[in-house]
């Protein structure tokens, strides 16, 4: 596999100046057979752009505060680009009649533009993997249907977690409550691998079989994702300049987490909300990790950490 990794501040000032060219020309290189890993230095570093250029180039990216972190992530990056075991990873949700989608932890619906580079890149991760593995290509035409996740490039140590939340029909016992299928292209067997499996749930019989049968560990699962979604949230408001919201919400997650730290026994959670009230305390501040554009990304990137 290819690779390009571009470390900048992301300001473009000469030549293309565009965000959505640039990232087109990292789209374009992943087709070609390229990925592309981005590294923002700097306290003028324009995550957004950055961002996208990983993202269309479907490699990773990483906002570096001092000159130190480099060389780690670096040696990260190439250990994941160079020699994935799985290529264009799809998961493909379908929901049984009646069962309704209230949310998808860590994730959101894509726009049609963003919907059809995800589908570039999967074209052309088939049309790679046709080329330099001799894999057979089996994704020209779309499948129809479903919730879809696509992961370019899986690594062997990398581990994703799904975690949705479902509103389902009055019932009893078993039932099915949606088919689970996963596609991608095996690089150690040269395949390609197709499973299905169906999603069971089993009711339970009250409200105290109900209670019992939740699952700490996914609880705490929640609410990691849930503190993710808080600091890109935060991220946002200090683009936008609203400051005083970003305090807000930091603060009150950091309460739900010391809270849920108690109730579900995880210590993890009070680093966690210590990690909050140390970047809620920057709010307050113009310069330093107080800056705008430094705690911006700074929050970005810890969210990033939390919903990965």
């Amino acid at each position: 596999m290819k690779v390009v990794l571009l470390l900048s501040d992301g300001r473009a000032n000469a030549g293309i100046t565009s965000s959505e060219r640039l990232s087109r020309l990292a789209l374009d290189a992943f087709q070609g057979g390229v990925q592309t890993s981005t590294f923002g230095l700097g306290a003028d570093y324009d995550g957004a752009l950055m961002s996208g250029i990983a993202s269309d180039g479907a490699g990773g990216y990483y906002y570096l505060r001092d000159p130190d972190q480099i060389a780690p992530a670096l040696a990260t990056e190439l250990d994941k680009r160079l020699d994935p075991v799985a290529t264009a990873v799809e998961l493909r949700v379908r929901l049984k009649p009646g069962v309704k989608l209230l949310q998808v932890y860590g994730s959101r619906r894509l726009s049609d533009a963003e919907a059809a580079r995800v589908r570039e890149i999967e074209v052309a991760a088939d049309a790679q993997a046709r080329k330099r593995d001799r894999i057979e290509q089996d994704r020209k035409d779309d499948a129809e249907g479903g919730m879809r996740f696509f992961i370019p490039a899986f690594s062997r140590d990398d581990s994703h977690a799904l975690l949705l939340k479902l509103g389902l029909p009055a019932g009893v016992d078993a039932r099915t409550i949606a088919s689970i299928e996963l596609k991608y292209k095996d690089r150690v067997a040269r395949k390609n691998v197709v499973d299905e499996a169906p999603l069971k749930v089993a009711y339970a019989a009250g409200d105290a079989d109900s209670a019992a049968s939740v699952d700490p560990s996914v609880a705490r699962t929640i609410q990691g994702f849930a503190a993710g979604e808080t600091l890109s949230e935060a991220s946002r408001h200090i683009a936008l300049g609203d400051r005083g919201r970003a305090a807000a919400l930091l603060a009150e997650r950091e309460g739900i987490l010391r809270a849920a730290a108690d109730a579900l026994k995880e210590p993890l959670f009070l680093k966690d909300a210590d990690r909050l009230a140390r970047l809620r305390s920057h709010t307050g501040a113009s310069d330093g990790l107080g800056d705008p554009l430094v705690l911006a990304m700074l929050l970005e990137t810890a969210s990033r950490a939390h919903l990965h």
